[in-house]
């Protein structure tokens, strides 16, 4: 039986869930590789060994794959699919998402299957990043994304990578080379020692504006000029810009929303984005409140620096008019839309349902005031939004009153890739709602909890 640290070389003929190539050893013994893909040999090192089973790293490539592209692009680990073209990518997903359903929902999606809706943007789509700092394979400070398997080593960025806006990354080498000139160090996770420690950033496509917060920890932090620092991003991101911050965390891993302090250097706090189904919608979604197509406005959003919104603004039109369609809400009937972020489906469909009650729920506040700033600007009258645990809300408010007309008919869900916690499930089906629309971007997870379903 293989071992930890052995190297295999093994032909990849498939791809699992999350960007693995699936290869097998002529023994039959199966190996996981981050970063390989179908048609390449590859030589694998074993990190983690069961007996049939091993997960790898790529160690190198011996031959190609025939479907292999070449890009302007820089490869990084965020994106081990951006040398297949576009085309064989989306027969892999759908193979992915159709096996991981019979793995976990013991079921055959193709019978039920409806269409396969691509994005219409395939480069430049993601609204957010999120840069790290540390050192390179040689201790060099770098910016950029950490190795792939591990959580010291970072590869620096020094051309876009293709998947978010192009502009900008074409020129954080010299924000990288900015930062590096201070003296100060890139954090070292596991260490925790440092000061530099991930660069996250906002786009909007309809203001073609950008948000960028530079993290730090509070080690040395008396030596590093904030001023200075916003200085340089406004003379090299002048046009594009909309505000800048500092966040200051001396948590180990970071989450969004915890921090020790956040301040606004320059500019405004929020951006604003918009999202609009009269350009991508499907045509065979009904619109509830017959109103023309030309007659229904872009929805507006307006997007704090911590709240969650759809990564792929143009793709979550298509999606967001798909689950419009499986909804089909009636005249004044009672939707709830679960771990619902910035509110968009609910204003999407509130928009289209105006006769409806739509009911957003999120634990995060801030997202919270987001949603209803937006449903304000955007005349919404029919949607209201409470921060609440999910779990919670449904057990001590609809429970309560569950029972005097406050039922939902619809809800509409959206959790976190983790999926639903056990709890909040049964929460759900004890409302016996008569539609659930389960949106994910995590099909195992999803395929889980539908199998409970």
């Amino acid at each position: 039986m293989p071992t930890i640290g052995d190297i295999l070389t093994v032909p990849i003929t498939d791809l699992a869930f999350g960007g693995k190539g699936v290869g097998k050893t002529e023994a039959g013994y199966v190996v996981f590789v981050d970063g390989a893909f179908p048609g390449q040999t590859v030589k694998a090192k074993l990190k983690k060994c069961k007996k049939s089973f091993a997960h790898a790293k790529l160690a190198a490539i011996v031959e190609p794959s025939a479907d292999e592209i070449e890009t302007d692009y820089q490869n990084i680990p965020g994106a081990p699919w951006s040398r297949l073209p576009i085309e064989v990518q989306h027969t892999y997903k759908r193979k992915i998402v159709t096996d991981l359903f019979k793995k976990f929902a013991r079921t055959d999606i193709n019978e039920v299957f409806d269409e396969f809706i691509a994005s219409p943007i395939t480069w430049g789509y993601r609204n957010k990043m999120e840069y790290s700092f540390g050192p390179d394979d040689d201790g060099n400070f770098s910016l950029g994304s950490k190795k792939r398997g591990q959580f010291t080593i970072v590869e620096n960025l020094t051309k876009a990578s293709g998947i978010f806006d192009i502009e900008f990354e074409n020129k954080l080498s010299e924000l990288t080379a900015f930062l590096a000139a201070t003296g100060l160090p890139a954090y070292v996770q596991g260490e925790h020692k440092g000061f530099f420690k991930s660069l996250v950033v906002r786009k909007s496509f309809a203001a073609k504006k950008l948000l960028i917060n530079l993290v730090t920890s509070s080690q040395e932090r008396e030596k590093f000029d904030a001023e200075a620092f916003s200085a340089f991003v406004q003379k090299t991101y002048s046009k594009p810009l909309q505000g800048i911050f500092w966040t200051v965390s001396d948590h180990p891993s970071d989450p969004a929303n915890v921090f020790d302090e956040q301040q606004l250097l320059w500019g405004e706090k929020n951006i604003t984005e918009t999202l609009s189904l009269t350009e991508h919608a499907i045509a065979n979604v009904q619109y509830l409140n017959n109103k023309k197509e030309e007659e229904q406005k872009p929805l507006e959003f307006s997007i704090s620096l911590n709240s969650f919104f759809q990564p792929n603004p143009k793709a979550a039109e298509k999606l967001y008019a798909k689950a419009i369609q499986y909804a089909a809400l009636k005249p004044k009937e009672i939707c709830y839309d679960l771990f619902c972020g910035t509110g968009t489906i609910a204003q999407i469909v509130a928009q289209q349902s105006p006769t409806a009650k739509l009911v957003g729920i999120e634990i995060v506040a801030s997202a919270v005031e987001d949603a209803k700033a937006s449903a304000r600007g955007n005349g919404l009258k029919n949607c209201q939004f409470i921060c609440a645990d999910v779990r919670k809300f449904l057990k001590e408010k609809l429970h309560k009153r569950g029972q005097k007309g406050g039922r939902p008919t619809t809800i509409i869900l959206d959790p976190p890739r983790a999926g639903l916690h056990p709890k909040s499930l049964q929460r759900v089906l004890e409302c016996r709602p008569e539609k659930i629309v389960y949106v994910s971007c995590n099909p195992a997870t999803m395929a889980r909890d539908t199998d409970t379903m």
